[in-house]
């Protein structure tokens, strides 16, 4: 499965991540995921990024152990 740790499309923004793309990450209002996902080191596997015409893919995916920053 596509992540956006592999996507040169997600951006961190302050405590937001997005799609410069302009696609819509979230139900959010403002359709951004939080970072406290990349702090926990979540897998950020998302569906719409799946079949997404705009991927702009930047190597292998990160491995599980190599995410986040805050212990598990």
């Amino acid at each position: 499965m596509v992540s956006l740790y592999q996507c040169g499309n997600a951006k961190v923004t302050g405590t937001q991540i997005k799609c410069s793309a302009g696609h819509i990450l979230s139900a959010r209002r403002d359709g951004c995921l939080d970072t406290i996902r990349l702090a926990r080191g979540d897998a950020l596997e998302l569906g719409i990024c799946q079949s997404c015409h705009d991927l702009d893919l930047n190597g292998d995916p990160v491995l599980k152990e190599d995410r986040g920053w805050l212990k598990k």
